[in-house]
């Protein structure tokens, strides 16, 4: 199964701009892919999957210098996994809709912050056959 170590995502706020009365995606948010992109390929990751995936997210928030356990203050688990997907489309797999089962958790705090992504092929059962 393929897994790759992330850098922590931005914030889904600074994702998208609003631009002349269209939204488009932000500077920072191309940076971010850019970065993406350059670890997977250092990761060994060579083609995006094809196919019906399922998908296992943990998000590391950053880990504050005085941290001593517990939480901390950290992104929307559900606004990680928007970023995560899409720096990740054509990357890893071909389009995020690909993904038929998602697991995501939050990690303990680590420097730096970081997502760990992993994916493997899905397969379908049918309730009206069994």
């Amino acid at each position: 199964m393929p897994t790759l170590t992330l850098p922590h995502p931005i914030s889904a706020n600074r994702y998208w701009r609003h631009f002349r009365g269209r939204t488009v995606v932000s500077k920072e948010a191309k940076d971010y892919q850019a970065a993406v992109r350059q670890n997977a390929i250092e990761q060994g990751i060579r083609q995006a999957h094809q196919g019906a995936i399922t998908l296992w997210v943990s998000y590391h928030p950053r880990k504050p210098k005085k941290w001593r356990g517990g939480p901390c203050r950290s992104l929307d688990l559900s606004n990680v996994l928007k970023v995560a997907e899409d720096a990740l489309n054509g990357i890893a797999w071909e389009d995020d809709s690909q993904a038929v089962s998602i697991h995501l958790a939050k990690g303990v705090p680590v420097e730096g912050g970081q997502l760990v992504v992993s994916w493997e092929s899905a397969h379908f059962t049918n309730p009206q056959q069994d």
